[in-house]
C-alpha cells in the first residue's frame, strides 16, 4: 500500500465518478486517442481499494479489473509515463491474463491522473495488441491528452446542470439561423396540417350534432303518428338513435387521435433534430481536440484526400 493511500482513496471517492454511467466528455477523449495513436484500446481509470474502474473505455468489454498486478497499480506509483513497448517480455506483466490469454496485450503507456488536491486518482492509458513504441512528440500528445482528463476530474459536471463544450456548442447549434429556420419551417406545416385537420373535424361534427338532432326529431314525429307502444317504433328509434350518436363520438375520435399523432410526429421531429445537432457538436469538438493535439506536436505533418487536396497541415 502506497502511504499516502488513505488519502488517495478518499480523493477517488471525492470525484462521485465511481460506477456513474458514461459521460460524453470523458468519451470523447477516448475516441481521440484511440484515432491519435491508432491503438485498439484507451482507457480512463479510477483506481480504488481493490480495482480499475473504466471511467471511459474503448476496445474492450469489461467495466473493471481487479487492481493487484495490474498495469493501472504500477502506473500509480510511477514518476510519470509508464511504457511497456512488449508486456510478453516484461517479467512483471508477462503472466497478467490479458497478456498471457484474453486479448493478448502487447503494448502499453499509461500517464497517472491527479485529482482536483494532486492526488493521484486514476489513470489515462494506451493499449495495443502489437509491440511498439511512442517517439518524443507522441509522449507530448498523450501527457495534453491526460491533461484534458485531468481538468474534466478538476470540474466535474452535475447531470441536473450540464454546462460542458459539448451542451454549450449544442445550444449554439440549436440557435443557430439555419437550424431554428428548418424548426420554424416543419412546425409551420404541422401547424397548418393542424388546422385543417381541426377545421374538418369542427365541420363533421356540426353535421354530426344535426344528425342527432335530426333523430330527436323524428323520434317526436313518430311518437305522434303511431302508438308509443309499437315495437317497430320503438326499435326503430332506438337504432336511430343509437346510430347518430356513435357518428357522433366517432368523429369527435378521430379527430382527437389525428391531433394526438400529430403531436407525436412533431415530437418525434423534434428529438431527431436535437439527436443530429449533438452529433454535430461532437464531430466538432472532436475536430477542435484534434487540432490542439496536432498543435501541440513540434514535428510538421500533412495529410491530402485521395484527390490530392490537402486536408491537414
Amino acid at each position: 500500500m502506497l502511504p499516502t493511500e488513505p488519502s488517495r482513496l478518499a480523493s477517488v471517492r471525492a470525484l462521485n465518478l465511481l460506477d456513474t454511467p458514461p459521460e460524453e466528455r470523458f468519451d470523447r477523449i477516448t475516441r481521440l486517442a484511440q484515432r491519435t495513436f491508432g491503438v485498439p484500446i484507451a482507457l480512463i481509470s479510477l483506481i480504488d481499494e481493490n480495482r480499475v474502474w473504466f471511467k471511459s473505455r474503448l476496445g474492450i468489454q469489461e467495466i473493471e479489473m481487479p487492481r493487484n498486478g495490474s498495469f493501472c497499480e504500477d502506473t500509480l506509483i510511477s514518476d510519470g509515463l509508464l511504457l511497456v513497448p512488449d508486456a510478453s517480455k516484461d517479467p512483471r506483466f508477462a503472466a497478467h491474463p490479458m497478456v498471457a490469454a484474453g486479448p493478448k496485450i502487447r503494448f502499453y503507456a499509461g500517464l497517472p491522473l491527479e485529482g482536483p488536491d494532486a492526488n493521484i486518482v486514476g489513470t489515462f492509458s494506451l493499449l495495443d495488441l502489437v509491440p511498439r513504441d511512442l517517439d518524443n512528440e507522441q509522449r507530448r500528445a498523450l501527457r495534453d491528452l491526460a491533461g484534458m482528463v485531468q481538468e474534466q476530474l478538476a470540474a466535474p459536471q452535475s447531470a441536473a446542470e450540464p454546462d460542458d463544450e459539448h451542451s454549450r456548442l449544442l445550444a449554439r447549434l440549436r440557435l443557430s439561423p439555419e437550424h431554428s429556420a428548418a424548426r420554424r419551417k416543419i412546425r409551420a406545416i404541422f401547424i397548418g396540417i393542424a388546422a385543417v385537420l381541426l377545421c374538418a373535424t369542427g365541420l363533421s361534427l356540426r353535421l354530426a350534432g344535426r344528425l342527432v338532432a335530426d333523430a330527436d326529431r323524428i323520434e317526436l314525429a313518430l311518437a305522434a303518428l303511431q302508438p308509443a307502444d309499437s315495437e317497430g317504433t320503438k326499435v326503430a328509434l332506438e337504432r336511430l338513435r343509437s346510430t347518430s350518436h356513435f357518428f357522433l363520438v366517432a368523429v369527435g375520435m378521430r379527430g382527437l387521435t389525428g391531433m394526438a399523432l400529430l403531436l407525436i410526429v412533431l415530437l418525434i421531429f423534434d428529438r431527431h433534430m436535437d439527436a443530429r445537432l449533438s452529433s454535430l457538436a461532437a464531430v466538432e469538438l472532436d475536430r477542435a481536440r484534434l487540432q490542439a493535439v496536432i498543435a501541440a506536436i513540434g514535428a510538421g505533418g500533412v495529410v491530402a484526400a485521395a484527390s490530392g487536396r490537402f486536408t491537414v497541415f
